[in-house]
This record gives C-alpha cells, structure tokens and sequence, in this order.
C-alpha cells in the first residue's frame, strides 16, 4: 500500500539555483533555467507598504495534451464519468475508465495553478496567518486544491478524505532530483475512524531545513491523485485566481524580481518597479517556445 508510485511528470522545474534580492537586477527577465533557492537570511516582519502588483499570467501556445491514467483501483468510484471535473475546474475528468488530467491547464490562454512571489525582498508586512494552513481534501478521487502555499516551520498539513475509499497520501520535497518523504499515512473512508489527519512542517519534517521550495503530495492508491505546493520565503506570495489574475499588496515601493513559477511550466522572473498600485504580466510557454519568447 505504502509503495512508492514514481511519476515521470515531464517539464519538472526543481528549486535550486537562482537568487534574487530585492533591487537586484535580473541576469536575463523571462524564463530562468534554475529556480530560487531559499535566501540566507531570514525575512524579518515590518510594516506592510502602500504599493501592490497586480496582473495576469497567460500562457503562449497550445498545452501539452492531458494524460491518461488507467483506473484501475476501485473504478466504481473514482470512474464514475466526469468525476472530479466540477470540483477541479475541468482540470481533470474520468471518462471510460481512466482519469483524463491536464497537468498543464490553461483555459482562455490564461495558465491556473500558477504562484506569483516576490523574491528576495527582505522586509516588508507580517506573516500573519499565511500559509498557516495546508488543507488538502481527498474528493472524487482528486487531491485538491492542485497548489498550495505553505510557510516551513509553521505550517500545519491537514488532509480530509470525502471519498467512500482509502486514499494514502505520499508526501514529499524535492532534494536536486531525490524525492525525500515527509510521511506516508493512510487515509480510511470518510465517515470512518482516521478519515482526517494532521502534520506540521517542522523538526524532522522540516523542508530540508527551510532550503527546499517545492512539496509534491501523490496517492500511493491511486496514481493519478497529484497535488503542489510552493514554499514561501516571505508573506509576497499568492496563488493566481481561475481567470489568472493575481495580486500582491502591501509592498514597499522599489524594485523587485517578481517570479512565477508552474511546476511544469517552470519559473519566470521579471524586474518590476513598484510605486504605488503597479501592474505587471506574465506570458509563459512550454519549452518549444522559449526560444521563440513565447511569441
């Protein structure tokens, strides 16, 4: 039950490499071959500042097809047809027998499940209660929602299964291309004892000590239940809404590297100078237009 189903999701883009601080000027604006590391020093809390970004991530081109997966574990449930596809958005389906998923789903041109951070800004607003929670609900045989933000240390992991079938949520980070664990429960049935459960992520389930950026939670029962999340070094972070628009308030006015990162889409980083409410854009692609600029 508890072994490790691996999924080569092509397009993976791993946090390790670029840095970033606030009025740092960026090597070359658009796609970054690396994503940031954690910064070394620790964002210190202040006063928010009265500017904000706002604006869209679009997306270039025509998405990778979605990917197919067999049910082939209680298909009298997570196959009944078109489930899951009101509770994601149409992001994933089931349809004669196999769960249809986008893991790159960008509907009208504009690409969901998309952070929008500040990287590198030192001091700004208080944490407050960000990311101070991770809800994961197990619903038509779907781990959502697809992305979350979550706060090392501090934020605490809970995961509730709605369906009438055990799910057994893998969770884990990514240490350069190894897949390290932070825990590998199962979930029982909803309406049954142990149909909730709850970590934080702190001392040994620490993200690798507040270096690694990326947690990935999959099903060890049903391998095509995947979610995502980010993880934030500073309160300047958000998760764009369904029509992919963002906002990012509070800011002090300078200049930052204002990134957007899509786990398959990869990390895009733009200098952006903020005085008062600014707005700002992202377009992004898959690799085949990259070096096109997405146009």
């Amino acid at each position: 039950m508890k072994k490790l189903l691996t999924l080569a999701v092509a397009g993976i883009f791993l946090a390790v490499g670029f840095a970033a601080t606030a009025d740092a000027k960026i090597k070359k604006p658009g796609f970054q071959k690396k994503a940031p590391k954690m910064p070394k020093t620790a964002y210190s809390e202040g006063s928010a500042g009265s500017g904000s970004i706002a604006g869209k991530v679009n997306y270039k081109g025509n998405p990778p097809g979605a990917k197919p997966f067999t049910i082939s574990k209680n298909p009298e449930i997570c196959g009944v047809e078109d489930s899951a596809k009101k509770a994601s958005g149409g992001q994933q389906y089931s349809k004669d027998g196999k769960r249809i998923f986008h893991f790159t789903y960008a509907p009208d041109g504009v690409l969901q499940h998309t952070v929008v951070f500040i990287e590198g800004i030192e001091s700004g607003k208080p944490w407050g209660d960000f990311a101070a929670e991770m809800q994961i609900r197990a619903e038509d045989c779907a781990f959502l929602d697809y992305m979350s933000l979550v706060r090392d240390g501090t934020t605490v992991f809970k995961t509730t299964n709605l369906d009438p079938v055990l799910h057994n949520p893998h969770t884990f980070y990514f240490a350069g291309k190894a897949r390290k664990t932070f825990f590998n429960v199962a979930v029982n049935p909803k309406g049954e004892k142990g149909d909730s459960t709850g970590f934080t992520f702190e001392g040994k389930m620490a993200m690798k000590k507040g270096k690694a950026r990326v947690f990935k939670l999959e099903c060890d029962q049903h391998d095509f239940m995947h979610t995502w999340a980010w993880n934030a070094s500073n309160p300047y972070a958000t998760i764009v809404a369904a029509d992919g628009t963002y906002t990012l308030d509070g800011v002090p006015d300078g200049t930052y590297n204002v990134c957007a990162w899509h786990p398959e889409v990869g990390v895009w980083c733009d200098e952006v100078a903020v005085a008062g409410a600014t707005t700002h854009d992202f377009t992004m692609c898959d690799k085949r237009g990259i070096k096109k600029g997405c146009s």
